[in-house]
């Protein structure tokens, strides 16, 4: 069933399919995930990325498999939650390269 969090990958109604796909951090793996990335979008399979595995870097990925407003919602809740120093504390690369530190 989806999951109401506005960031999590398993949003997808009325089901969300997963595929795990493990494997070593090697340049042919994260190769073989981005050609994964490219075919899926080709598709036009709607997708996105457990946090933790090979999510693409890019903004515009994220705002595609989670959605401008679903994006745009987590970003206001931060900035109510969060004042400047509080979002420059909790924040990191992943978050500064997907565009989810403001």
């Amino acid at each position: 069933r989806p999951s109401n969090a506005l960031l999590a990958f398993t949003h997808f109604a009325p089901l969300t399919c997963t595929m795990e796909m493990p494997g070593l951090d090697s340049a042919s793996a994260v190769e073989a995930h981005r050609l994964i990335e490219i075919a899926l979008s080709k598709a036009g399979i709607q997708h996105s990325y457990h946090w933790g595995q090979q999510m693409p870097a890019d903004p515009s990925a994220l705002r595609a498999g989670f959605g401008d407003d679903r994006v745009d919602r987590w970003l206001a809740a931060r900035r109510k939650f969060l004042s400047a120093p509080g979002r420059k504390l909790f924040s990191n690369s992943v978050l500064d390269g997907l565009g989810l530190s403001a």
